[in-house]
């Protein structure tokens, strides 16, 4: 359906594979649309947003998720983040459609926990979307509405296993294994060196002169680089 004809508050948007979505945008909150205009589920789902404007109004005034939402996107500190950020903590905003009438008071922890849970199969995405809610929330502290953050400190899903450092035989038998050139010199690097990985992924060979690594380090260097402070300058030698 041509962009002209789409019913009022409906705006349509592009996705990752190239079709379109479609949402219900009132006063800066989106909700998503099922199907297309000329659906029944589209057409059922718009009837019911739409007759429930004139009853809503009020509740935004008052305190509501979706009234929350709407004053967070239209603060400073949605507006500063990087557009990409903005589309990302939208997306997961969106996710409180079916909670947009309630009172932002009412919705407790265990809410938290059940909009989490269809996320909870990819942690990096249940992170992210406890990070946002607790945003959200924060943001109602802010404006006085609620006390306590119900999404503060959710229990981590990705929690990372501790790695267990090799033992000097493991080293020397890996040395010995033949391994790829480019996987040894990775290891050569990350245990002679002893740089942090991070600096080590940044080296290019315009670091190493034959005998002698010169390069930034991220961070406070131990021992005699620690003087100099985040980004300073290090030369170790290779003997």
């Amino acid at each position: 359906m041509p962009r002209a004809t789409l019913p009022r508050y409906v705006k349509m948007q592009p996705n990752p594979s190239r079709g379109v979505r479609y949402y219900f945008r009132y006063r800066g909150v989106y909700q998503r649309l099922p199907g297309d205009p000329n659906s029944a589920e589209f057409y059922a789902r718009y009837s019911a947003l739409l007759a429930g404007l004139s009853t809503s109004a009020r509740q935004l005034r008052e305190g509501s998720v979706a009234a929350v939402i709407a004053d967070y996107k239209g603060s400073e500190e949605f507006r500063q983040l990087a557009p990409k950020t903005q589309r990302d903590n939208a997306r997961h905003l969106d996710r409180f459609a079916d909670y947009g009438h309630w009172p932002i008071e009412e919705f407790k922890r265990r809410h938290v926990k059940e909009l989490q849970k269809p996320l909870n199969k990819t942690p990096r995405t249940a992170k992210y979307f406890a990070q946002v809610c607790s945003v959200l929330f924060a943001h109602a502290i802010d404006m006085e509405l609620i006390d306590i953050n119900p999404a503060s400190k959710l229990k981590r899903l990705d929690k990372a296993e501790a790695y267990k450092a090799w033992s000097d035989e493991e080293c020397a038998k890996f040395e010995v294994s033949n391994p790829p050139r480019a996987l040894l010199s990775a290891y050569m690097l990350g245990r002679y060196t002893g740089q942090r990985g991070c600096d080590i992924l940044r080296w290019t060979r315009a670091v190493y002169d034959g005998r002698t690594f010169r390069f930034r380090q991220s961070k406070t260097a131990p021992g005699a680089a620690r003087d100099g402070g985040p980004g300073v300058a290090a030369t170790q030698g290779v003997p």
